[in-house]
C-alpha cells in the first residue's frame, strides 16, 4: 500500500525497469481481458528501457523508489508522436501518477517540436479515457480491433506552433 507521504517522481526509464513495467502492463491488460504480447503487438514494452531511434521518451513513475507506472513516446510522423505503454499499477491509480506521466510526456513532445500526440485504446478503459479527455485529447477514429485497440485519440500539443493559447488551460487543470 502506498502511503500519502511518499513522493511521486517521474524519470527517464532504464533497462532495469523493463521487468517491473512489463509486470504492471501485463496485470492491467489481463484485467481487461487482453493478453500481453511483448514480442510483436506490444514491442515497445518488450524493448522498454533500451535506446531506439524511433523513441522520443520512455518514462517511469515512482513512489517511494518503486516503479508504479510507465509511458512511451515514439515517432509516428514528422509532426506527431504515438503514446504507448501507458500503465499505472492498480495500487497507485488515482494518486497522480498518470497525470504526472502525461504532463512529462507533453513537455517532452513540445520540447522536441512535435505538434500532436496520437494514442490507441479500448473504450472499456474508462479511467484512462477520462484522463485523456481531461488533458484535451479528442476522439480520432474507430480502429479494427485486430490492430490491438478499438479507438484512437489525438492531442494537439498546447503551446505548439499553430495552437491557440487557450489550449494551455488543459495542462493546468
Amino acid at each position: 500500500m502506498i502511503k500519502p507521504t511518499e513522493l511521486l517522481s517521474v524519470r527517464e526509464a532504464c533497462i532495469q525497469d523493463r521487468r517491473r513495467v512489463q509486470e504492471i502492463a501485463a496485470e492491467s491488460m489481463r484485467h481487461f481481458g487482453l493478453e500481453p504480447d511483448f514480442a510483436t503487438l506490444d514491442i515497445d514494452l518488450g524493448r522498454f528501457g533500451a535506446a531506439a531511434t524511433h523513441t522520443v521518451a520512455q518514462l517511469v513513475a515512482e513512489i517511494g523508489g518503486s516503479v508504479i507506472g510507465s509511458l512511451i513516446l515514439t515517432r509516428k510522423d514528422s509532426n506527431t508522436l504515438k503514446l504507448t505503454g501507458f500503465y499505472v499499477h492498480g495500487s497507485a491509480r488515482g494518486k497522480g501518477a498518470g497525470k504526472a506521466l502525461l504532463h512529462r510526456a507533453i513537455a517532452a513532445a513540445r520540447s522536441h517540436g512535435y505538434t500532436a500526440i496520437y494514442l490507441e485504446t479500448w473504450s472499456q478503459m474508462h479511467s484512462a479515457v477520462h484522463l485523456y479527455k481531461s488533458f484535451g485529447w479528442t476522439l480520432d477514429q474507430a480502429l479494427d480491433p485486430s490492430t490491438g485497440a478499438e479507438w484512437s485519440y489525438v492531442l494537439q500539443i498546447p503551446g505548439a506552433e499553430g495552437e491557440t493559447p487557450t489550449a494551455t488551460k488543459t495542462l493546468q487543470d
